[in-house]
């Protein structure tokens, strides 16, 4: 799962470079191409089904990853990055509820209370945000209440998502779930592309490509994850996905850290170490 946001923010920075200058039904086709050819690939090599019986937990991982990829990229173009990171980063709450009520699943006492000394110190990482001295002529606050609902729904898809992977991991391999959601966004994000197709540039090219890449070994690490640990604590794990992106945002964009994001990596990682430290042991 570590390596799964190592990905996943590599991937969200390569969104967050280009996602004003290429539509983002465009942006989607290509985050889903990749994978499709590759997985694809893998599949015939091992000479595997492609989208083996029982087909409807297969469909149902599709559309709702479709939904929430969608999302996720229009709150990074339309909302301040704070803002949908926080959305996104929300998801590990939602997972666990979900979680409880499809799955029954269950998390211990000392499991649940480490998972929320890890959101805490997401709050933590985000205290800046809403603080005056940093919010400026307060622009995080500017944008449509729209933006910020489709963001939410695709938290919720996110989680639902997850649970969904894991469900279906009990009947099918990494490489058909992976390619049941690739396939699935590739066909509605390549035919609304169809009406708003703009040529990349070179330089786009290739950052569309390491998306697309990131993105495809973030969904196989992501489904071995769910294959092998219960839901709620594996997307906890998801978590660190916060920091990781604010080091990226350091070293590649020459954003400040404050003692507030220290404090909340130091307090974060420590709630998902010992949530499956304590869970293991159970």
């Amino acid at each position: 799962m570590l390596l799964a946001c190592l990905c996943f923010s590599v991937m969200a920075v390569c969104v967050r470079k280009i996602s004003t200058q290429l539509p983002l039904a465009e942006l989607g086709f290509f985050r889903s191409i990749i994978p499709t050819i590759i997985v694809a690939a893998m599949i015939m090599q091992s000479r595997g089904s492609f989208f083996p019986a029982p087909r409807k937990p297969l469909l149902i991982r599709g559309v709702l990853g479709t939904g929430g990829l969608l999302c996720f990229f229009h709150a990074t173009q339309h909302l301040p990055l704070s803002v949908s990171g926080i959305l996104v980063w929300c998801t590990p709450v939602v997972t666990y509820v979900v979680a409880r009520v499809f799955l029954k699943e269950r998390l211990g006492l000392a499991t649940l209370l480490w998972l929320g000394i890890a959101l805490f110190g997401l709050t933590i990482i985000f205290t800046p945000v809403w603080l005056s001295e940093f919010s400026g002529d307060a622009a995080v606050h500017r944008y449509k209440l729209a933006d910020f609902a489709i963001g939410l729904l695709g938290t919720l898809c996110a989680g639902a998502v997850f649970v969904a992977i894991r469900s279906a991991a009990s009947n099918h391999n990494n490489n058909s779930i992976v390619l049941s959601f690739s396939v699935t966004a590739s066909l509605i994000t390549g035919i609304w592309m169809g009406f708003s197709y703009q040529q990349p540039s070179a330089s786009q090219w290739g950052i569309l490509l390491l998306m697309g890449i990131a993105g495809t070994l973030a969904q196989l690490a992501l489904t071995e994850a769910y294959r092998n640990a219960p839901a709620a604590l594996v997307s906890s794990m998801s978590l660190m996905q916060a920091p990781v992106t604010i080091i990226w945002g350091v070293f590649l964009f020459a954003e400040q850290l404050s003692g507030y994001h220290l404090l909340g990596i130091l307090v974060m990682g420590a709630g998902v170490i010992f949530a499956s430290i304590t869970h293991s042991r159970r």
